[in-house]
């Protein structure tokens, strides 16, 4: 679930497996757009959070702390896809149509 209050979001989170109740993190709305694009990493550990602001956000599960941001990007960010071992990121742009993919390394 994700709400917008006072230009900040809230993500409702329930990790994959778990049962209730879910936890909340709450980011700032700049750079944040409402059709959010989210992906766990294959160990559930870490939350990739897309937006076509431009930005990539990159959250621990844990704690729901943010680990990183990346961006803003030149051209919106669409799609996101972890690695088979959860050590890289690859993030997609597109709207301008020259397919770019950035890949990161997650520590």
């Amino acid at each position: 679930m994700i709400s917008l209050t006072q230009g900040q979001y809230t993500l409702s989170i329930l990790l994959p497996g778990a049962t209730g109740p879910s936890r909340s993190i709450t980011l700032p709305g700049s750079g944040m757009a409402l059709d959010l694009n989210m992906r766990f990493s294959p160990d559930g550990k870490k939350l990739a959070v897309i937006s076509q602001g431009r930005n990539v956000w990159l959250l621990d599960t844990a704690t729901l702390s943010v680990l990183a941001k990346a961006g803003p990007f030149v051209d919106s960010t669409r799609t996101l896809a972890w690695s088979a071992d959860g050590r890289e990121l690859a993030v997609g742009a597109g709207l301008s149509g020259d397919g770019a993919i950035t890949v990161f390394t997650v520590k």
